[in-house]
C-alpha cells in the first residue's frame, strides 16, 4: 500500500468518526429543544361567556368528548300523606245545657209501660233558665258533638239542681275549652222524707233510682 492509498482511507475513516458525532450531538439536542418549545408555548385561554345578568357561563362540553354529564333531578312534589289539610270547622253549639226532669213522672214499678213525659228547661249562659220541650231538645242535638247525660244522686232538692247542674256543666266545659259541649241534667225526686228512718228512705230511692234508669 502506497502513501496515498494510506492517506485517502484515514479520511474516509475520518470523515466517518466526524459524521457519527454530528448525528449523536444532533439526537442529545433535539429532545431538550423540543421540550423548551414544548414549555414555552402558552396555552391560549378560553374565552368566558356571560349570561344577560353577568354570570360566566361555563364552555359547552361537546358531544363527542365521551364526558359523562350527570342528569339533573326532577323536582318532586311531596307524597299526599305528607300534606297537612285544614280541620273541619267545629260545629257551632250555643252555650248553655239542658235539664230534664222526671218529678211528675211515675216513680214506681206498677207493671204499666212508663210514658217519658218529662218537663224540659233550657239554661242558656248569660240568660239563665228557661222553660222547653223535648222536641226542641231533640232539633237542637247535632250530629258528630258528643252529648254529656249526668244524673245526680240521692237527696238533691230542686234548688241544688240549678246549682249543682251549672258547676258540672263548666267543670265540662273547662276540660276541652273551644271544642263543641251538648250536656242534658237529668234530676228525679231524691229529696223526700218518706219515714223517719233513714235506712227505709235510702231503700226506696234505690228503688226509685232504678224506675229513672228505665226513664234513661
Amino acid at each position: 500500500m502506497n502513501l496515498f492509498q494510506t492517506t485517502a482511507a484515514g479520511r474516509s475513516m475520518a470523515g466517518r468518526f466526524l459524521l457519527t458525532c454530528c448525528i449523536a450531538l444532533v439526537l442529545s439536542i433535539a429532545p431538550s429543544v423540543s421540550a423548551q418549545e414544548t414549555i414555552a408555548t402558552p396555552i391560549p385561554p378560553i374565552p368566558a361567556e356571560r349570561d344577560a345578568g353577568g354570570i360566566v357561563v361555563p364552555p359547552p362540553i361537546p358531544a363527542d368528548s365521551g364526558a359523562v354529564v350527570p342528569e339533573i333531578p326532577a323536582e318532586s312534589l311531596p307524597p299526599a300523606d305528607s300534606i297537612s289539610v285544614a280541620a273541619p270547622l267545629s260545629p257551632v253549639v250555643s252555650p248553655g245545657y239542658w235539664i230534664v226532669s222526671t218529678h211528675q213522672l211515675s216513680q214506681s214499678f206498677d207493671g204499666c209501660c212508663p210514658a217519658f213525659c218529662p218537663q224540659v228547661y233550657r239554661h242558656d249562659c248569660g240568660a239563665g233558665c228557661r222553660g222547653s220541650s223535648l222536641a226542641e231538645l231533640s232539633q237542637s242535638l247535632i250530629p258528630g258533638v258528643p252529648v254529656c247525660i249526668v244524673v245526680h244522686g240521692s237527696f238533691v232538692d230542686w234548688d241544688s239542681v240549678h246549682s249543682e247542674s251549672l258547676c258540672t256543666y263548666r267543670w265540662l266545659q273547662h276540660a276541652q275549652p273551644g271544642m263543641p259541649l251538648q250536656m242534658i241534667y237529668l234530676t228525679w225526686p231524691s229529696n223526700e222524707s218518706l219515714t223517719p228512718f233513714v235506712q227505709i228512705d235510702v231503700a226506696v230511692l234505690g228503688r226509685r233510682a232504678a224506675r229513672n234508669g228505665c226513664y234513661l
